[in-house]
């Protein structure tokens, strides 16, 4: 597959949004998938969107969802995200997260503290004692049918 990872860290930037965009990369590289992180989205052909962060990456998302409605959308949702940008950005965070076909949560009491109708598409990917696990191995939704999964795995 060819996946996109948007990140709001530029290239070279010792930010953890970057650095987990790169370690995800390199992770889904090792197990043949082409990926490239950028920080801008231009409607680029690609199997499947990561986008780490709701609000921050939401001119992608929406750029995204107007060039490739049929692909997958997956939104990594941060800290600020999750603690911040729900309350200060609500209709460009919730837009996000609406859009998303799944959710990745970076750990486990994620899904209280976004709204409960969002939960289903949540999946745990790290936690401080188990590293980054496999997301979207469920049900897949509608732009997910027929595609293949992605794996993060360690």
């Amino acid at each position: 597959m060819k996946i996109i990872i948007i990140t709001p860290a530029e290239p070279g930037s010792k930010a953890g949004n970057r650095a987990t965009a790169e370690r995800w990369k390199s992770l889904l590289g090792n197990v043949g998938h082409r990926v490239s992180v950028v920080t801008e989205y231009r409607g680029e052909p690609c199997d499947a969107l990561v986008a780490l962060h709701a609000w921050r990456s939401v001119r992608a998302i929406r750029q995204f969802r107007k060039t490739r409605p049929e692909k997958p959308l997956i939104v990594a949702l941060t800290g600020t995200d999750i603690y911040r940008h729900q309350q200060e950005f609500p209709q460009d965070t919730l837009y996000s997260i609406t859009e998303a076909d799944a959710l990745i949560g970076l750990h486990e009491l994620v899904a209280n503290d976004i709204p409960a109708q969002f939960a289903t598409k949540l999946s745990r990917s790290a936690s401080q004692r188990r590293g980054l696990k496999s997301i979207l191995y469920r049900s897949p939704p509608r732009r997910m049918q027929g595609s293949a999964c992605v794996s993060l795995a360690t």
